[in-house]
């Protein structure tokens, strides 16, 4: 039988991961979701406001598409996640659809090629604007980014900031001269 005190620090961990799992599937997930369709709500808004200002006809292909592929980016906002976008490049390793791909390709080319010369460039950035956010998301909703990367990234930061701040505050640094007197007494003695 295990005795209380070694008890405590399991059950501390334990409780700890819980408060983290709850803390990201059932609170910050969920936030991301609705943060990330709002964002593509307010791109789609101004790609409307873009047609209501004569710049492409509400009922143009371009426009159409565009605003499909947003509605499609809302609509399934919850199910875009790294697991998903594995799973899909997985599946279509292992069982490829041409036709589909080749249709996906044929309306996407299409929903730039066929707008007006003057507009496709804006469409374009619309666009690119929206899959952007759709990145974003695939990283921040990612159990794995925040796990592997994220501590990874921190500690380059702190040590690029360290490293420059050494240098500036390494002469003032008070125990400088001690650590340079011991390794020169340390060094001696070999």
């Amino acid at each position: 039988m295990m005795t209380p005190a070694p008890l405590v620090p399991m059950l501390s961990l334990l409780f700890t991961i819980a408060g983290f799992w709850v803390l990201f599937f059932e609170l910050y997930k969920p936030y991301r979701v609705d943060a990330f369709r709002q964002r593509v709500f307010a791109i789609r808004d101004e790609l409307f406001d873009y047609a209501l200002a004569g710049h492409i006809p509400f009922d143009h292909p371009s426009y159409q598409s565009l605003r499909r592929h947003m509605n499609g980016m809302i609509r399934f906002a919850h199910r875009l996640t790294l697991a998903w976008v594995i799973m899909m490049a997985l599946a279509r390793v292992f069982r490829p659809t041409p036709e589909v791909d080749e249709k996906w390709l044929r309306e996407h080319e299409h929903m730039f090629q066929n707008a007006p010369a003057a507009s496709r460039a804006t469409l374009r950035q619309f666009h690119d604007r929206a899959v952007l956010l759709a990145v974003e998301h695939l990283l921040l909703t990612s159990l794995v980014f925040w796990v592997a990367v994220i501590p990874i990234v921190l500690v380059g930061i702190i040590r690029t900031l360290w490293r420059g701040g050494a240098m500036i505050l390494a002469p003032y640094f008070p125990g400088r001269r001690l650590i340079d007197n011991e390794a020169a007494e340390l060094g001696s003695l070999a």
